[in-house]
């Protein structure tokens, strides 16, 4: 028996010869850091097939990364000061896309007395220190905190070994 089959104006189709239902599959959609989709009344439920926004990719391949290490000895603070901008400087051509850092390089250095050197690299080839708490009156350290802080939307490679190479 020969029937015209009809949909109107969004009714749902129950027989199962029809072509509507040929190209029907599942993919999973991403709702919450990658969880599936269980509600059967979100939007996503529309379409066919999955898209991941620049943004969800960007925060798929984004690099977080805070570290703390402390070294004892003696050092000048002029020259721990040369030896943070180099190593912020090698951080920052590492992060270096297309010359700009997409993100953020931060980092302090801390005395026992109180007195911090503050760092930030916000461009390659460039680090900015905010000296507080005294650390410009200082003239040597027998021992530091250094803390490194970056966050960048891609990963480019940087091991926690780059964080304190040649501070101390």
């Amino acid at each position: 028996m020969d029937f015209e089959h009809k949909h109107h104006h969004g009714e749902e189709c129950i027989d199962p010869d029809c072509s509507c239902h040929e190209h029907e599959h599942h993919h999973k959609h991403h709702h919450h850091h990658g969880e599936e989709c269980s509600d059967p009344n979100c939007s996503c439920h529309e379409h066919d097939h999955e898209h991941e926004s620049e943004a969800e990719r960007a925060v798929d391949s984004s690099f977080v990364i805070s570290r703390t290490r402390s070294f004892s000895g003696s050092f000048s603070a002029a020259e721990l000061t040369q030896r943070a901008e180099k190593l912020f400087l090698a951080l920052g051509e590492k992060a270096d896309f297309e010359g700009i850092i997409p993100g953020h390089i931060k980092g302090v250095i801390s005395a026992p007395g109180g007195e911090k050197l503050g760092s930030s690299v916000t461009r390659p080839g460039a680090v900015d220190f905010v000296p507080a708490a005294g650390w410009e009156k200082l003239d040597t350290l027998d021992s530091f905190t250094i803390t490194v802080n970056i966050m960048l939307l891609s990963d480019v490679g940087i091991t926690e070994e780059d964080l304190f190479r040649g501070i101390a």
